[in-house]
């Protein structure tokens, strides 16, 4: 499928980068499905939030949409995969990479581009 919109951002390195970021995904795919756009700021978040927690360097955000399709990348240059993890039930963290597994269509990771360290990770809602 071919997607109509496609954006790409650099995030700064902060806790801003996920409130920014769930802003983008709202603009760029603006006029879909509420719940698909709900859901895919959401999951944004939660990888951005990964990213800034666990990488160095600059963190960047792709952003496709195509029907009722959301496609989003956030590359970092960490080159370790995000690990769905059982965060138990009084933990304050660690559920991220759990909701993203639950409430994607699809999810993953693939190394980033040349010449950029590290990796992606990607999800469709």
């Amino acid at each position: 499928m071919g997607f109509e919109n496609q954006a790409e951002w650099v995030l700064p390195r902060n806790m801003t980068a996920a409130s920014e970021s769930r802003r983008h995904v709202l603009d760029a795919c603006r006029g879909m499905p509420r719940e698909t756009l709900e859901t895919a700021a959401l999951l944004t978040d939660e990888v951005v939030v990964n990213a800034v927690k666990h990488s160095d360097g600059p963190i960047a955000l792709f952003v496709a949409c195509a029907g009722d399709q959301v496609h989003v990348e956030v590359q970092d240059e960490n080159p370790d995969p995000p690990v769905v993890v059982d965060a138990g039930l009084f933990a304050e963290s660690g559920r991220g990479m759990l909701l993203v597994e639950a409430m994607a269509s699809a999810w993953g990771t693939r190394p980033s581009r040349p010449p950029e360290p590290g990796k992606r990770v990607w999800f469709e809602v």
